[in-house]
């Protein structure tokens, strides 16, 4: 699978009109370090089927380019995340995903363990 995706952010927080980008661009979480208003994704994942549906194992990457409002002037960063991932199937309806993350962002590293429910329908 490979997605290639660019977002004018259109969620609204207390920080006005910015999007947290670990979380909803990255599977790694920084904290709370990055906010943008626009940011371009790209995440390529890879999934190897062991047992029928019901279990697979991956790699994924994923590649966020955004607008650090926080510096002064604003400059263009890169954020990046990569690791490996399991896949189940669950009641033949849900799909759960376990991402373990290792990213890069300016200034930082960080590790996480992410969780995605999904119906398969």
């Amino acid at each position: 699978m490979v997605a290639v995706e660019l977002r004018h952010v259109s969620h609204f927080s207390e920080q006005g009109d910015l999007s947290e980008l670990a979380g909803d661009y990255l599977r790694v979480f920084f904290g709370d370090l990055y906010w943008a208003h626009r940011a371009a994704q790209i995440e390529v994942a890879y999934h190897i089927k062991l047992w029928r549906d019901w279990f697979e194992i991956g790699m994924f990457h994923d590649l966020s380019v955004f607008q650090d409002r926080i510096s002064s002037p604003p400059t263009v960063r890169m954020m990046d995340a990569f690791g490996p991932s399991l896949h189940f199937l669950i009641l033949d309806q849900y799909a759960l995903g376990v991402y373990q993350g290792i990213g890069f962002a300016p200034g930082t590293f960080s590790q996480t363990i992410s969780f995605t429910v999904e119906t398969v329908f």
